[in-house]
């Protein structure tokens, strides 16, 4: 494995976990403001 390759693999895998913390977050804040 070269090191620019796992990089753009750990950049793509951080992005991914961003992304579902970020979607998981707005469900719940949508959630929240139902209930308010």
């Amino acid at each position: 494995m070269s090191l620019p390759l796992i990089k753009k693999q750990f950049i793509k895998h951080g992005l991914a976990v961003a992304t579902a913390s970020i979607k998981r977050w707005s469900h719940m804040f949508e959630q929240l403001k139902a209930y308010l």
